[in-house]
């Protein structure tokens, strides 16, 4: 069973190993909503885990006895325990604006450079990190009564079975390792002021398992073994990418895309600081990635047309994107004006285009038209990132996530990239969740198995690339280098 908690839905996954691939019997999502109190933004611990607990239940009354469990989480939250072992208030929720413009006050403690180096991770104001530095400054955070940190996976995986650890995908997405992704970054954190005595041991995903607690099991109706997974949501979800390897790049595409590569050692260099880059500690290696806005621009954008056309679908959309003629017109997604919470996107898209001296696109298609290339060209700047970084070509990229489901935006991609573009599992987190408890129990000893099994366990689709005759794409990313350049922007 796997448990997959987004920011704003989980999904409830039962599966069985049989005959070399993960074979799905149930599935069915859930809307999880964070929660205001006293003005800031908390996840909702105790409904998350009622969740976990119905689904269980659930999955009983259909006649589906679940032998192991696991939890991935989005990144960046955790919660604070008392030495009763009491939670001394609910999660602040990543999106919570508390510590917005706390790096420049990090940065007179220890420079952003520094950060960046100690960790791997480019630091920004919503990893774990930064909050914590932000807990420390205050005499009357909870911090300073704390006993326990626990990251979300753990801290929900604690409610169940007891057990005080912290799995390493997570603590290294959450800024907390050092450079190896194997060690709590203490030196830094005391530096900070962060204190480390609340710091749990550290555990490798996949290599440990633990009984729910009796008075859990009675709630839910029997034993079950819960299996400490790679927890970190992307790092999940890469186990299951189709045939990932040192060959090829990944995207994962949904609210915002990660894109990056396996690698086998930490890469950590000034180029990796200057795009903006992290390596994260993962299953059998590291991610050196980095993640930029992609699809909530979309949504943002659907759900200004929809209230104009309440029926309004994704087939509609591509439909006038098809239509709109070739687009001319490109935005740098990282824009701080194009990630605004709560303002009308489209109006803001306006703006753009208007101060970089581009023509405004005006239509549902063309305005769709100019998100996507967008987004695709930010994965071609990253790519040419990715090489200089690595000293490697790439033959292929994997992608994963929702955005997947975007034919268009796929083929887009495979034409810019200059790559075959193979998509995978539509759940890939809750899939990579599966595996990694089959290779907790022994069922797949190695990565290899887990790829292999990963690959049966789906049908992927691949699309590759178009010729360009006329370079379309490499001249769009000079124009955006050009316009960057004029704004003063970075990546």
């Amino acid at each position: 069973m796997a448990i997959d908690i987004g920011g704003s839905s989980a999904k409830i996954l039962a599966a069985r190993y049989h005959d070399g691939q993960v074979e799905i019997m149930d599935q069915y999502s859930v809307a999880t909503r964070p929660v205001s109190v006293d003005g800031h933004v908390r996840i909702n611990v105790p409904e998350l885990l009622e969740l976990i607990k119905t689904g269980i239940r659930d999955l009983r009354s259909k006649g589906i006895q679940p032998q192991t469990m696991g939890i991935d989480t989005f990144g960046n939250g955790y919660g604070l325990l008392d030495d009763s072992l009491a939670l001394l208030e609910l999660p602040y929720f990543y999106k919570d604006t508390r510590t917005k413009g706390i790096l420049s006050r990090m940065g007179q403690v220890v420079p952003i450079d520094e950060l960046y180096r100690s960790s791997g991770v480019y630091p920004t104001d919503i990893r774990v990190l930064m909050q914590l530095f932000y807990d420390a400054g205050h005499p009357d955070s909870p911090i300073h009564r704390c006993r326990w940190l626990l990251l979300l996976p753990d801290l929900l995986n604690f409610y169940l079975t007891g057990q005080i650890t912290a799995e390493e995908s997570m603590a290294s997405v959450a800024d907390l390792l050092d450079a190896t992704g194997r060690r709590w970054n203490t030196a830094v954190m005391e530096r900070l002021g962060i204190p480390t005595k609340i710091l749990p041991p550290l555990v490798e995903g996949g290599r440990s398992l633990h009984p729910l607690t009796q008075a859990v099991a009675a709630e839910v109706g029997g034993a079950l073994q819960v299996v400490t997974v790679t927890s970190h949501d992307t790092e999940a979800a890469l186990l299951a990418a189709p045939g990932l390897d040192d060959n090829k790049v990944f995207a994962s595409i949904g609210t915002s895309l990660i894109f990056g590569t396996r690698t086998a050692q930490p890469i950590i260099s000034q180029q990796g600081f200057d795009g903006a880059f992290k390596t994260m500690r993962g299953p059998f290696g590291y991610s050196l990635c980095r993640d930029f806005n992609a699809m909530w621009l979309f949504e943002q954008c659907m759900t200004l047309w929809r209230r104009e056309r309440p029926s309004l679908s994704y087939d509609d959309v591509m439909d006038a994107c098809r239509s709109a003629g070739e687009n001319t017109t490109y935005l740098n997604v990282c824009d701080p004006c194009l990630r605004m919470e709560g303002g009308n996107i489209l109006e803001s898209i306006a703006a753009y285009c208007r101060e970089t001296e581009q023509t405004v696109p005006r239509t549902m298609g063309e305005i769709a038209n100019c998100v996507f290339d967008s987004i695709v060209l930010q994965a071609l700047w990253s790519l040419e990132q990715v090489r200089q970084i690595t000293g490697r070509s790439y033959q292929g990229l994997s992608a994963i996530g929702g955005g997947i489901r975007n034919a268009l935006l796929m083929q887009r991609l495979a034409d810019a990239l200059e790559l075959p573009v193979t998509t995978g599992s539509g759940v890939s987190s809750a899939l990579g969740n599966v595996l990694m408890q089959l290779y907790a129990t022994g069922e797949l000893p190695d990565e290899a198995s887990v790829r292999r099994t990963a690959q049966h366990s789906f049908i992927s689709s691949t699309f590759l690339p178009r010729p360009d005759p006329t370079g379309k794409w490499k001249k769009a990313l000079l124009t955006l280098n050009t316009i960057d350049k004029r704004k003063g922007n970075w990546r």
